[in-house]
């Protein structure tokens, strides 16, 4: 009896609520071709991400490339004679990486992920109908340069969009901005793990 009971309440509510999903697209600009991760030292700069996320993210970052780098995958801030004084820009011109080479002596590769969080107006539940206008809008990029050559050998972008066309329900399951960046640097990282070259 509890167990229909329970069933039944199950039913009820998700017919009073409404529940959301986010897409998610990989940008045009992103490499088609497979990574393989050549010998050499490897730098995470700082993940450029909300306080709440950022060790999370940088965590999933290490645990995806930690089978192909063993201990070749530092943190910057764990780096000794490391100094990155200055901002990554999305895509930096060759004296800048020179210039980000000088300041990383030692190291061959910067791994650098941004997240950016465009528009956070839908919260993971909500109650009251979500306004057309209402939308989370997030952006995560992955970029790897070669510092030897100063130049982006690879390159993943995603964009997450959650918006609500005609919602009428008064209570809503959504996915907030924060597990959008998630869910899309995870979406990063499978490409990465499905497209390797061993």
């Amino acid at each position: 009896m509890k167990k229909i009971l329970c069933n039944s309440c199950l039913v009820l509510l998700l017919f009073l609520t409404s529940c959301h999903i986010p897409s998610y697209t990989f940008d045009l600009r992103s490499t088609r071709s497979a990574i393989k991760f050549e010998e050499g030292k490897y730098l995470l700069n700082d993940i450029k991400a909300t306080e709440s996320i950022r060790e999370k993210l940088e965590g999933m970052v290490i645990e995806e490339f930690s089978p192909y780098l063993q201990d070749d995958l530092t943190l910057v801030r764990n780096a000794r004679g490391v100094f990155i004084p200055f901002t990554i820009p999305e895509n930096p011109d060759t004296e800048f990486l020179e210039r980000l080479k000088t300041g990383t002596s030692g190291y061959d590769y910067l791994v650098n992920v941004k997240t950016e969080v465009l528009s956070e107006d839908i919260s993971d539940v909500k109650v009251g109908n979500i306004q057309n206008s209402e939308e989370n809008l997030v952006t995560v990029s992955l970029e790897i340069f070669d510092l030897e050559s100063a130049q982006s050998i690879y390159f993943q972008k995603v964009t997450g969009r959650l918006s609500a066309q005609d919602d009428s329900k008064d209570f809503s399951f959504a996915k907030g901005a924060k597990n959008m960046v998630v869910k899309s640097l995870k979406k990063i990282l499978k490409r990465i793990e499905k497209n390797r070259i061993l």
